[in-house]
């Protein structure tokens, strides 16, 4: 859902705001997520063994491994990783011909975009 309302309201709010607003208001919202996740004070799944806390690149290791071997999530990932990359470069390349962002045009396609049905 985030998917879909996100772009139309950051397209909204182009037509109201500037850009430099707008991404103030974007950095606003990160600052925001990250102190409520800082006020986060317990475990979320049980007790922890900081002991066998692993290293991050072990941890980032373990995680390419169980994505390589698995035979549903990878080439779901990759898909998505292809898609957003071109999707990305396709919006950067037509955004200032045609989209005019100071109407929303950027937001509306994106919305648009992540309304359409996915494949299964």
């Amino acid at each position: 859902m985030v998917g879909i309302v996100a772009p139309g309201l950051a397209g909204l709010l182009l037509t109201v705001m500037t850009p430099a607003s707008v991404l103030a208001v974007d950095a606003v919202s990160f600052l925001a997520s990250a102190l409520l996740l800082r006020a986060i004070t317990r475990a979320m799944s049980g007790v922890r063994n900081p002991a066998a806390r692993k290293s991050l690149y072990a941890e980032a290791r373990e995680g390419l491994i169980f994505l390589r071997n698995h035979p549903t999530i990878r080439p779901m990932t990759i898909m998505s990783f292809a898609q957003s990359g071109s999707g990305g470069a396709a919006l950067g390349l037509r955004g200032g011909r045609g989209l005019r962002p100071d109407r929303g045009g950027p937001g509306l396609v994106l919305a648009v975009r992540r309304a359409q049905p996915q494949p299964a």
